[in-house]
């Protein structure tokens, strides 16, 4: 079994932050808006970037 390692709470809520722009980040996004899947996919690379992706 693979051991898993949680994202660092800090930098889980700067991803959160990064993500909702100073909106509330329990509003739904509106993926049909072009920034917003912007954010997205650069979220994403964000996360894949982040050590605790990369740590094994």
């Amino acid at each position: 079994m693979k051991s898993r390692r949680a994202l660092d709470v800090a930098d889980r809520q700067r991803i959160v932050d990064f993500m909702a722009q100073g909106i509330n980040p329990g509003f739904a996004l509106d993926f049909s808006d072009e920034d917003t899947t912007d954010r997205l996919r650069f979220m994403v690379g964000l996360i894949f970037m982040s050590p605790e992706f990369l740590w094994r």
